[in-house]
């Protein structure tokens, strides 16, 4: 009839992929980089798994969907960092990780060291990882450009240059100077176990306000209360042990 050829049929558009031409879902894509990253299962392992259902997929099937997933998140890492550094108090550590260079054609190639930055809130306990190829300054005071606040460090040398700075007040990590005065325990014990022993009573401190659950303003209290004179006197026999 005339009116049906007036009226032609109208295909809608199919709905967009997350990959253009791929056809993991969402879903299946969150359920990879979650099994991934969080509940630390290797590509290798799933792709035996879903096997077991008689799915095939294979190794370089899904690192492409990883590799384009990683792209498609970026805007909401960028983010994330832009919230982290926005706190006023942050911890930093770096860690090494080997990186696998390729040559052409895919072929593997000899692999280098990189490096993670990591950043860490310990208030809301969020953490971002950065990762780039070297240590030098140049890649903390990129990272670090807005931050305003307290950063809590180890000895590196590259974050005595936040020290300098007006808006930053860098704070050591008891930790790594603990760790120090355990490696000399075995050549002078007489000088190093005192010092450990008042680190002791810090980290008792530390476990009670943990075990009865505290909040920041009871831990403030407790620590007030029973760290401050147990500070003061590691700082009398600290002196006394640089001057001797």
């Amino acid at each position: 009839k005339k009116e049906e050829v007036d009226k032609p049929i109208i295909v809608a558009l199919m709905p967009e992929r997350v990959i253009n031409r791929g056809i993991p879902s969402t879903r299946l894509l969150a359920y990879i980089l979650m099994s991934k990253f969080v509940d630390h299962l290797p590509y290798y392992r799933q792709i035996e798994m879903f096997k077991r259902i008689e799915v095939s997929i294979k190794s370089n099937t899904i690192n492409g969907w990883i590799a384009k997933t990683c792209v498609l998140l970026k805007p909401l890492y960028d983010a994330f960092c832009k919230h982290l550094f926005s706190q006023n108090y942050l911890q930093a550590d770096e860690s090494t990780v080997k990186v696998l260079k390729f040559k052409k054609k895919g072929k593997k190639g000899k692999a280098h060291t990189g490096y993670y930055w990591v950043y860490y809130d310990p208030v809301n306990h969020q953490v971002a990882f950065i990762f780039d190829p070297g240590r030098g300054r140049v890649y903390p005071a990129e990272h670090l450009k807005d931050f305003k606040g307290t950063l809590q460090t180890d000895g590196l040398s590259v974050y005595d240059a936040f020290d300098l700075l007006e808006y930053v007040e860098l704070i050591a990590c008891m930790a790594h100077i603990r760790r120090k005065f355990i490696e000399a325990l075995p050549n002078d014990k007489k000088r190093a176990e005192p010092i450990l022993l008042l680190m002791q009573q810090l980290y008792d401190i530390e476990t009670e306000a943990r075990e009865k659950k505290y909040n920041h303003q009871q831990r403030l209290e407790l620590r007030q209360e029973k760290a401050v004179p147990i500070m003061a006197k590691l700082k009398l026999d600290l002196d006394k042990l640089h001057n001797d």
